[in-house]
Formats: C-alpha cells, sequence, structure tokens
C-alpha cells in the first residue's frame, strides 16, 4: 500500500512533519516560539517536543546511514539544531531522502518476493485445452473423468475440561476468574457414571 501509494512509512512521516515544522520555525519564525521550545529542552528534556527528534534521528539514519557521520548519536537534538542554523530546511530533506530509500528498499524487497516463475503462454493454453477436454468429456457421461472435491479434514480443539480440573488451582476471591466459573455446575452421579461408561464400554465400535 505504501509502495502504490508513494507514502512514507508513519515514523518516517512524522519525522518529516516535525523537519517542515522546525524549518518554517527557524526560517520565518516566530521566534517567541522557537525560544520557548529550546528552553523547554534545555529545562524538562523528558517531556520537551525537542525530544522527538531524538527518535526522528534514529528513523532517518535506519534508512539513510549517512546521518550517522554527520550528526552524533549521542547527541542528535543538538546536532539537528546546530544544522539549522547553517541551512533551515537541511533536516526536512534528509527526511524526505530516507523516505526515498525506503522506497527503494520496498520495489527490491517486492521483486525479490516475486521471483516465481510465470507460465509460459503454451503451457497456458495447454492447460486450458485440457480443462475444455475434460468438461467434454463429462458432458458425454464419462463419469469415470469425474473428481469429486475433497472434504475438508475437520480439526477439533482440545478437550473441555472436567469439572474437576476447572477446580484445581482456582481461588474464589481471585479477580481473574470468570463469573461463570463461580455458578454451581453440572455433575452427574456415580450411578450415571457408572452407567454410561458401561454403554460406552459396550457399544459397538465398528
Amino acid at each position: 500500500v505504501l509502495l502504490l501509494a508513494q507514502a512514507a512509512p508513519p515514523p518516517l512521516a512524522l519525522a518529516r512533519a516535525r523537519a517542515t515544522f522546525l524549518a518554517r520555525v527557524v526560517r520565518a519564525g516566530p521566534t517567541p516560539l522557537g525560544t520557548l521550545l529550546y528552553a523547554h529542552w534545555q529545562q524538562s528534556p523528558s517531556t520537551a517536543w525537542l525530544t522527538q527528534l531524538e527518535a526522528d534521528y534514529h528513523t532517518v539514519a535506519a534508512f539513510l546511514p549517512e546521518v550517522k557521520g554527520l550528526i552524533s548519536a549521542s547527541s542528535p537534538v543538538e546536532g539537528i539544531l546546530e544544522a539549522l542554523d547553517v541551512d533551515p530546511r537541511w533536516w526536512l530533506r534528509q527526511t524526505v531522502a530516507a523516505a526515498r530509500s525506503f522506497h527503494r528498499d520496498l520495489v527490491k524487497w517486492r521483486a525479490a518476493g516475486s521471483v516465481t516463475p510465470q507460465p509460459e503462454p503454451v503451457e497456458v493454453k495447454e492447460a486450458e485445452a485440457e480443462a475444455k477436454s475434460h468438461a467434454t468429456r463429462l458432458k458425454k457421461g464419462i463419469w469415470q473423468e469425474y473428481l469429486p472435491p475433497r472434504a475438508a479434514i475437520p480439526a477439533y480443539g482440545p478437550p473441555l475440561p472436567t469439572k474437576d480440573e476447572r477446580a484445581v488451582g482456582r481461588d474464589e476471591e481471585d479477580e481473574e476468574v470468570f463469573l461463570s466459573e463461580l455458578r454451581p455446575t453440572y455433575s452427574p452421579s456415580t450411578a450415571i457414571r457408572q452407567w454410561l461408561e458401561a454403554y460406552v464400554g459396550g457399544a459397538s465400535k465398528e
């Protein structure tokens, strides 16, 4: 979907949006907003908006490794801000380049995943001719040619736990116990169980 839409993955899209915003603030202001963002980052980096650039840096570097040689991974926010002082749109261009690199990798991955050999036109015609011939023989009443559809193999899940198995390790004060497990459950009497076992044991196995 991303390849067809020529869209960046969400992390790169967010990095580009933040880079676009920073480029506008650095180029056109308002200056007080830029000062506030920088002061917030210095005073409380854990909650500062600029701290998001750290994740953006690692996302961009994953698709554009040369960024690691231009900005130190130990202080990516400071490195990006210093680069913006020289060229306000520099970081924005890096996010765009990373998105292009992502799409190139996606094209390569798609090409590598579609290595299934395609049938030749002659093979397609032969298969179609055989299918038509088979249908014609069936119409003529040659039912030996009929191949019934294979029945699906039933899949059974694990058996339900018995009353005794459900009671093992159950604590009525446990908040994770379902209400359905707390209500009284039916348990046949000993006489009924013996009758059932005798009936099943004597039933035909053919």
